[in-house]
């Protein structure tokens, strides 16, 4: 007889993953979670559209290009860094799947396992080989007279086609 271990227990609480444990991470995140909003775009054209219309300086804009740089170059890193943090948690959670699948896989191997004794425990050899024979070929009986009418299948007429 084969001993039977129970499986641990999978736990598919993922919130380990998703709660970022850093200071640093969670400014990443809601910084990121801001810059890719509608918001964040508005503000940008009406402090556009106000920095033009004021003529807060001349026309080639030499501060408003500095701070729009300054701005696209932070705000770069953050979404890296949010990115970085993204395909941490994308790393933990395929090796969260792996360990599942491999888990799976032992216990599909383990019902196999019992399967295969079941099957040598209640199907002697001889009768296995007798049953697939029988199967693969039928044997002919002969009919007696009441077996002769219920055996006779009569099939509808198929009905004429449409012409369209």
């Amino acid at each position: 007889m084969v001993a039977i271990k129970a499986a641990p227990q999978v736990t598919h609480d993922r919130h380990h993953i998703w709660t970022p444990s850093a200071v640093g991470d969670k400014a990443a995140d809601a910084i990121t979670g801001f810059v890719g909003s509608w918001v964040f775009v508005g503000i940008h054209a009406v402090w556009f559209l106000l920095w033009i219309v004021l003529r807060i300086e001349p026309f080639p804009f030499g501060l408003l290009t500095l701070l729009v740089s300054l701005e696209a170059i932070f705000l770069s890193t953050f979404v890296m860094m949010s990115q970085n943090r993204s395909a941490a948690r994308d790393h933990i959670r395929d090796d969260h799947e792996a360990e599942e699948v491999d888990m799976l896989f032992k216990i599909n191997q383990t019902q196999l396992e019992i399967l295969n004794l079941l099957r040598a425990t209640t199907c002697p050899p001889e009768a296995t080989k007798s049953t697939a024979t029988r199967a693969i070929t039928p044997v002919a009986t002969p009919r007696t007279g009441s077996d002769q009418a219920t055996a006779t299948v009569t099939r509808p007429k198929p009905s004429p086609r449409r012409r369209r």
